[in-house]
């Protein structure tokens, strides 16, 4: 809200990983447990994918709506892709880390 209270919270350990918003407002965000969490604009579980046995970081998505991600497992570090109808990131000023793709929120 514009006042900055919370909506809702959602209980995971997430450490190194931005949250990114969809265009249905989705938000897809990975934790410390190796799961990328998939949940509803009012906080709600869509998905939980077991991705790695450690940390999940920031997901990227696409034009298309692919998601892009990448998750540690035994040590070795994987990219996802993740493939989503109907959607792409939120009309948003800032919807994903580094705000769009490109990152080009960090460019000077």
């Amino acid at each position: 809200p514009a006042d900055g209270s919370v909506n809702w919270t959602y209980d995971a350990e997430i450490v190194e990983s931005v949250p990114a918003v969809d265009v249905n407002g989705n938000v897809y965000v990975g934790s410390t447990d190796g799961f990328l969490y998939i949940l509803n604009p009012v906080g709600g579980q869509i998905k939980a994918l077991e991705l790695g046995d450690n940390v999940v970081n920031s997901p990227t998505i696409s034009e298309d709506g692919t998601v892009f991600v990448e998750a540690s497992n035994n040590s070795v570090i994987k990219l996802f892709k993740i493939s989503v109808d109907d959607s792409g990131p939120a009309d948003s000023p800032w919807p994903m880390k580094g705000q769009n793709v490109k990152n080009t929120g960090l460019a000077q």
